[in-house]
């Protein structure tokens, strides 16, 4: 009815003037005597133009005033966001301030942040990357001042700029969408045909992901030639193409709502900051700390890593003061400052300085008309009663539509709220494109077009919070079924391509308790993030899967989905959570205990190699060698080239650590051999036995005696890492490499290779590596004659792996701190330390170092000066070394035990027993110990 009262109000208006004009015209002949007939008629026609005239125009004025006042009220306007004035400039009729001078959004109270942001920006010009982030809370301002910022620096064409952003709807979502939607975003504008150039050259595996810059047959063609991707490369290839986009011109990209972000985004910012080569690249963050600090949020540790090595700065944005509001006050009003003073206090009061808050409020103040009493100001308790308020200013029709998209997204196609209300797109899209226009709640956001040909409007709310008020006014049955009906239409419309969109068809189906269907796309999504290498991704995903799946009546199906799903969930736990964390334990005992049920040949090796995995690095060696029997009968039946490589890995590993070295070289040869060339087999495993064969060999060799075949085989090792390009391989094959050179005492590679090692751990997050990086740099320190800060380090690392669940080789880590402490003279806590170790070495079946641990013990009673102790010591070291074939620690152990002999006057018996060990060597001549032992035979030969 208020839609027709612009027309009725000219209608009125119209009659009211004619008949005022006729009576007017009728007064004014009678008084001049023109057309009196009688005086009949004279007396008759006055009084009735007067009753006539003065009558309509008193009924006009009556019904126009009432009107008019009841139009005021159904049109208050109805909500203004964070651009302040539009809505009220147009519709408020008597407000207490003039009308909005302002026609885009107005910040104050940051000039100091901007002018910051701005240094950082010069410093960009000069080719020096930054990664800034943004903090605030809700409707603390950081989109306006973010977008000042952005406008600031386009409107001169000093940069390029992009914009992703991430949302909170469908969980871990897709990896690196919110960098997809800046990639489209630069694809179509003036930057596209380089943009296009360079990701085919440098990152065709981000082109793929990227079906709006691409036809149909390039796309099947760039999916097929990168498939199996990791996240290293993935990585690597985004980090190339923007150095090489922010080459020549400053790039800033921006990401909102990074506390909403997937984890490969975080993983990608991170990878961008540790970048050291120049490039013109700013990036930024906004993020609210309260989603951050309430819980473990990834973006937390990442922040305070990145802080710690100057990768990256923070601006935190704080509430504005009393007197910044009086400043907004003053510029949004400028026509009219004669009550600023009064009532930016009260403004202040009711909303705390918070930016979206008090514009809400201005607003509102605005819409209300006069206000005498400042203390009266209806000002919401919080932004949900004032988007409730501003909501219930809509009619039934766009509420309607916008409760629709708020189960859509925090973005949504135009075609998907259709689908929800089983309403024509047109009319959907016409109301959408009403309230976008008046800058209500929604803005429009480019156009969108499904596989099946369905073409419509992309939308989005103008804040995150908008949606989750509206979407919570929804009753949860209603909710359930728009969500079912969005699902079906989205499946539909994306055919055989489903996968494409597989988090948000599963978080459509979860939220449609449809959990057949939600689990098969949790499951696809979590096999896509795998396929990139994404572990926390796939971890959100599969295990989101696995929780529905408990859900599911327990029958034989359920049972084969779960038991997949834990397969699949498997490396990436470890990965995450760590190789001997409860998660992993849990979930491979399950994963076994269904294989089994469900006699699954391939899936029960894989089971199992991650159970074995688990037992190993936790020094239940007891547990993994029994895992062994079973993964090589496994393999044998299977007959699966890897399963064959991985159980001889295993063989061969258990084997090293339990000390029966001829069993470890036979087996670990036997796995390189499986091995197929190319092949990538820590896709399916843990650990990849093509590398982690090559370096347990390569230790393996080294402790028998052969110095230079050890360090051909870890070099080789090094090189097939290299070639995999997938970084969890290629630390451990690093740690290998530099104790390989710490058993060689070669401490100048052990810092090289610590360095590296560190730097991988850093980057990518792996906890088990930087513990190990500081054990060996502790143990170098030792070799340098540092002991001091070596025995610190070492007890650091010590402690570090522990915590992690970590028990393999914590025997000869105590040893190597045992030798520190020998080195400074701190023989008696020494002793201390070799006693722990060796009682765990007992415990645990873990005996490859046992013969260093006596020949410790022996050097340090040595320097105490208890010859008969320190004796038999080195003796039982010798025996042990010659049990287990292990002619290195045999000959460090007999040189010790010489050089005791000798001092006690037996230098004889002394020369014999070292030349008879020295002899049997054919290689290695200039490793240290050779050395050191050829020195002593010299000596006590003259």
């Amino acid at each position: 009815m208020w839609r027709l009262w612009p027309l009725f109000k000219r209608l009125w208006t119209a009659v009211g003037a004619v008949t005022a004009g006729l009576a007017v015209k009728d007064l004014f002949a009678v008084w001049t005597n023109q057309s009196v007939p009688d005086v009949e008629r004279f007396s008759r026609f006055p009084l009735g133009h007067w009753y006539w005239a003065g009558g309509g125009l008193t009924l006009f004025a009556i019904i126009s005033v009432v009107a008019a006042r009841a139009h005021r009220r159904h049109k208050a306007p109805r909500f203004i966001g964070v651009a302040p004035g539009r809505r009220a400039r147009k519709e408020a009729k008597v407000p207490p301030l003039a009308a909005p001078v302002a026609a885009t959004p107005l910040m104050v109270g940051r000039d100091g942040e901007l002018a910051q942001l701005h240094e950082w920006f010069a410093s960009v010009r000069q080719r020096e990357r930054r990664v800034v982030f943004i903090a605030g809370e809700t409707g603390i301002g950081k989109s306006t001042f973010v977008r000042a910022f952005l406008d600031s620096v386009e409107k001169d064409g000093a940069a390029r700029t992009a914009r992703g952003q991430c949302v909170e709807q469908y969980g871990a979502g897709e990896p690196y969408m919110p960098m997809l939607e800046a990639l489209t975003q630069l694809g179509r504008g003036a930057e596209g045909p380089r943009l296009l150039a360079l990701l085919h050259r440098l990152a065709p595996a981000w082109l793929a992901q990227l079906p709006a810059l691409l036809t149909v047959e390039e796309r099947a063609r760039i999916q097929s030639e990168t498939h199996g991707l990791t996240q290293q490369r993935m990585l690597r290839e985004m980090a190339d193409t923007l150095a090489a986009l922010a080459a020549h011109a400053p790039l800033v990209l921006l990401f909102e709502d990074l506390h909403w972000s997937d984890a490969s985004t975080l993983d990608l910012i991170a990878a961008i900051a540790r970048r050291t080569e120049p490039a013109q690249l700013l990036v930024i963050g906004t993020y609210r700390p309260v989603e951050v600090l309430a819980g473990d949020h990834r973006l937390r540790a990442l922040k305070q890593e990145l802080e710690l090595h100057g990768h990256c700065h923070e601006l935190r944005l704080k509430l504005l003061s009393e007197a910044e509001v009086a400043v907004y006050l003053g510029l949004r009003f400028a026509n009219d400052s004669s009550q600023h003073g009064r009532l930016a206090p009260a403004i202040y009061r009711r909303t705390d300085g918070n930016a979206l808050f008090m514009v809400n409020v201005v607003d509102y103040l605005v819409a209300q008309g006069p206000l005498l009493d400042t203390s009266k100001i209806e000002a919401p308790r919080n932004i949900r009663q004032m988007i409730e308020r501003n909501l219930d200013r809509l009619d039934a029709e766009e509420q309607e539509v916008l409760q629709g998209a708020s189960v859509v997204g925090a973005e949504f196609a135009v075609a998907a709220v259709a689908a929800a209300l089983e309403r024509p797109v047109s009319e959907i899209e016409a109301c959408c494109t009403r309230l976008s226009r008046h800058e209500q709640f929604v803005a429009a956001s480019g156009m969108s077009e499904w596989p099946d040909g369905t073409v419509a409007s992309n939308v989005r709310f103008l804040h995150a919070l908008y949606r989750e008020v509206l979407y919570d006014r929804i009753p949860p049955g209603h909710r359930i079924e728009l969500h079912r009906r969005i699902a079906a239409r989205e499946e539909t419309a994306y055919g055989e391509r489903a996968s494409e969109i597989a988090a948000e068809l599963a978080d459509h189906y979860s939220r449609a308790n449809d959990k057949s269907q939600a689990v098969k796309y949790f499951q696809l999504a979590g096999e896509q993030a795998v396929a990139k290498g994404a572990d926390n991704a796939a971890i959100e995903q599969l295990g989101a899967a696995l929780e529905l799946t408990s859900k599911l009546p327990d029958d034989h199906a359920r049972r084969l989905q779960e038991m997949r799903l834990r397969i699949l969930i498997g490396p990436s736990l470890m990965a995450v959570k760590g190789l001997g964390s409860s998660e992993t334990a849990t979930n491979y005992t399950r994963a076994l205990e269904l294989c089994q049920l469900a006699g699954d040949t391939s899936a029960l090796f894989e089971a199992l190699s991650g159970l074995w995995t688990f037992h190993l690095v936790r020094a239940e060696h007891r547990e993994a060698d029994a895992l062994v029997q079973q993964l090589l009968a496994s393999a044998h039946e299977s007959k699966d080239d890897s399963h064959l490589a991985f159980a001889n890995f295993a063989a061969g590993t258990t084997a090293f650590w339990c000390g029966r070295l001829e069993t470890a070289a036979e087996r670990l040869a036997r796995s390189i051999a499986a091995c197929k060339p190319g092949q990538r087999l820590y896709q399916v495993f843990v650990d990849d036995p093509a590398v982690y064969s090559r370096a347990y060999a390569a230790w393996t060799h080294h402790c028998q005696g052969r110095p230079d075949q050890a360090l051909a085989t870890v070099r080789d090792c090094m090189q097939v890492a290299r070639m995999q390009s997938h970084p969890r391989t290629l630390a451990r094959a690093t740690q290998f490499a530099g104790h390989l050179h710490l058993f060689r005492r070669e401490p100048d590679a052990v810092v090289e290779h610590c360095r590296t090692l560190k730097s991988l751990a850093g980057e990518h997050g792996f906890p088990y590596y930087l513990a190990l990086a500081e054990i060996l740099a502790g143990c170098a320190a030792v070799q340098y004659g540092e002991g001091t800060p070596g025995v610190e380090a070492i007890k650091r690392g010590i402690d570090a792996w522990q915590s992690l669940g970590s028990g393999l080789a914590v025997p000869w880590f105590l040893g190597e701190l045992a030798e520190g402490l020998r080195s400074i003279g701190r023989c008696d806590e020494a002793l201390e330390v070799v006693s722990d170790a060796l009682r765990r070495s007992e415990g645990s079946g873990e005996r490859q170092f046992a013969a260093e641990l006596h020949r410790i013990a022996g050097t340090a009673l040595m320097a105490q000066g208890k010859s008969v102790e320190a004796e038999n010591s080195l003796r039982r070291a010798t025996e042990i070394a010659r049990t287990q074939s292990a002619k290195m620690w045999e000959l460090r152990a007999t040189t010790s035990l010489a050089r005791l002999l000798d001092e006690q006057g037996k230098p004889a018996e002394a020369r014999a027993m070292l030349a008879d060990i020295y002899k049997w060597f054919t290689e290695g001549f200039d490793t240290t110990d050779l050395k050191d032992a050829k020195a002593l035979l010299d000596e006590l030969s003259r």
